[in-house]
């Protein structure tokens, strides 16, 4: 709480009032994308540029703009289960197809993964609600399934600083070189869950059309609370 309010006073000097609060678009805050970019997801392990990333208002917006720009009557789906109901709503409400992976103690069950499903979406630091960890062998045969079927995963990694036993396992994000999968991350955790900061990581491409998407909603997350996370 100290250390927010120290940043909420710097953030409300006037010359940075002046840079946060003039018009821009839909642009997010560029110290706040950078600070994403050299201090968050390297411990991650994952490397991004700065047009390869996005602010949200929480992981659960993230969630939602995907939705809408990927899911349609002829998508289908892939979920754990038991897994996160507020994704499956979201889904349900695109009206695309729900196909169950279940969740055993090693996170989802990759071998369960038929190919039928054009995304599959995971939550492999702490699954929700079982609270498991992916193994490591079962992101890299999630990856290898994402490309011999044609998928794209969907890497919700909301809680992955939430880790008390020995280090984290690095994000499947970090192990993909074909641009297969889509990442989800939260400041929620770590800051505060008010506050609703998430961002995403996905190709330049796909960032433009979910950053056009979240125009028409609400611009961009407000830009005082990005520069004081900054």
């Amino acid at each position: 709480v100290a250390e927010w309010r120290e940043a909420s006073r710097l953030s409300l000097g006037v010359r940075e009032i002046h840079d946060w609060s003039k018009a821009r678009g839909d642009a997010d805050d560029p110290l706040l994308i950078e600070q994403i970019r050299t201090k968050i997801l390297p411990r991650r392990g994952i490397s991004a540029r700065s047009d390869e990333i996005l602010i949200t208002n929480g992981a659960q917006q993230g969630l939602s703009l995907l939705s809408q720009l990927l899911f349609s009557g002829d998508t289908t789906v892939a979920v754990e289960e038991p897994g996160y109901p507020d994704f499956r709503s979201l889904v349900q409400r695109q009206g695309a197809r729900i196909q169950f992976i279940p969740v055993d103690h090693h996170g989802v069950q990759t071998e369960r993964n038929d190919g039928s499903a054009q995304y599959v979406y995971v939550t492999p630091s702490h699954q929700v609600p079982t609270t498991v960890t992916l193994s490591s062998e079962r992101r890299v045969e999630l990856l290898a399934q994402a490309s011999q079927f044609d998928q794209v995963i969907i890497e919700d990694d909301f809680d992955s600083e939430t880790n008390f036993l020995g280090n984290p396992h690095a994000a499947i994000k970090s192990l993909d070189v074909d641009g297969r999968v889509i990442y989800l991350g939260s400041l929620s955790k770590t800051l505060s869950a008010g506050l609703r900061l998430g961002f995403m990581i996905a190709s330049p491409e796909l960032i433009r059309a979910v950053r056009e998407q979240r125009r028409l909603m609400s611009r961009f997350p407000a830009a005082n609370n990005q520069r004081t996370a900054a």
